[in-house]
């Protein structure tokens, strides 16, 4: 296999796990407020689901697990 080949198959690899940890942190800061009661309004539930920020989505987390409203 030609050196581009191999890193063009590692970068989508890359992309894919990256993608896949968003959508597992999106899950998580979703499930957090659902757990504990809390409703998420659509338009929260849209911006959160959009966002592929890890580092954001990681903040988000923490910080569901004691807030009082989601907005």
């Amino acid at each position: 296999m030609n050196k581009g080949l191999e890193q063009g198959l590692e970068q989508g690899l890359e992309q894919g796990r990256a993608e896949g940890r968003a959508e597992a942190e999106i899950d998580a800061v979703l499930a957090v407020p659902d757990a504990r009661g809390l409703d998420v309004s659509f338009e929260a539930r849209e911006r959160i689901s959009r966002c592929s920020d890890l580092h954001l989505l990681e903040r988000w987390i923490r910080r569901a697990a004691t807030v009082t409203s989601v907005d």
